[in-house]
């Protein structure tokens, strides 16, 4: 559903802040600061991208979670679609 999507989403996301920290996730790495390379979780999960993957299945979860029926015969799955892509 929706709102698992969005939990899982979140999670990622969070967990990638554990993982490496404010200055990781805002490529502090450009202004010096020494990132560790980062192996365990979030990164060993399904994808090497956790946290496009968050973002994605959050977007993906409030468009599950508040597309109305009237909204789905319109066609607003397509323009989810692309704007997840």
């Amino acid at each position: 559903t929706g709102t698992q999507l969005i939990v899982i989403g979140q999670l990622l996301n969070a967990s990638i802040y554990w993982a490496i920290g404010k200055a990781g996730v805002y490529y502090g790495c450009k202004f010096g600061y020494h990132i560790p390379w980062c192996t365990g979780f979030p990164f060993n999960v399904f994808t090497a991208h956790p946290q496009y993957f968050g973002a994605t299945a959050t977007v993906l979860g409030a468009v599950v979670l508040f597309t109305s029926p009237a909204a789905e015969a319109g066609g607003w799955w397509a323009l989810a679609a692309v704007q997840v892509l």
